[in-house]
């Protein structure tokens, strides 16, 4: 399993909070992949990173990137194939790919991260509290391990019965608007302990609700 760190050249371009299903697009042809819904996918992807929030849109300071995981040889060869090809469009316009960097995944630890841009979506019954009570917090890490187990039941894996995911940080939400719907993304750090082989199935197939569209992509 590799991660990919797409680097988008600097630019004074303001991004549109709109633009998470034109990404989702230019994400599925970059990769070549028509069925990305499917639970059966084989990488996930985080939105783009580096950017700060302000009432016109999101503003990068500093260099706007991505990142792509997978364990598979065929979306790695698209991803290189398809690079310099695939146009950003609609709400993306003004931005395009100035490199990447190849990294390796790390298993072997037991805290991970989200970043503020491609947060954890959690049950909606939640998404008017802007910070989880202690209740809250057990309830969500409940619901976060049976949404791993649910997604391996689904595509036929067998992971850890032992796997514990804990809550060890809030950070501040952020409001995500995909679509016509506003959710609160909850940036967590989250405590992870399971075998290798889950660990690698979480991460490659990230956490949460929306998961498939650049959601709970942990770091």
């Amino acid at each position: 399993m590799i991660t990919i760190l797409v680097l988008l050249a600097k630019t004074k371009q303001v991004l549109s909070y709109r633009y998470r299903q034109d990404f989702h697009g230019y994400i599925c042809n970059l990769l070549g992949n028509n069925h990305y819904k499917t639970p059966q996918n084989d990488y996930t992807y985080s939105n783009i990173c580096g950017g700060r929030c302000t009432k016109e849109g999101i503003k990068f300071d500093g260099i706007p990137h991505f990142y792509i995981r997978t364990n598979s040889d065929s979306v790695l060869h698209n991803f290189m194939s398809n690079l310099s090809n695939t146009q950003f469009y609609n709400n993306l316009k003004g931005f395009h790919v100035l490199g990447f960097q190849i990294i390796e995944s790390v298993l072997d630890k037991e805290f991970f991260e989200t970043d503020a841009s491609t947060p954890i979506l959690v049950s909606k019954k939640y998404n008017h509290i802007n910070l989880l009570s202690c209740a809250e917090i057990n309830d969500t890490e409940k619901y976060l391990t049976e949404s791993v187990f649910r997604k391996a039941k689904e595509m036929n894996i067998e992971i850890d019965s032992k796997l514990s995911i804990k809550i060890t940080k809030q950070r501040m939400h952020r409001d995500i608007q995909y679509g016509h719907a506003i959710n609160k993304g909850r940036n967590l750090v989250l405590g992870i302990n399971c075998n290798r082989e889950t660990k690698e199935f979480i991460l490659l197939h990230g956490i949460g609700r929306s998961s498939s569209c650049g959601f709970g992509f942990l770091k």
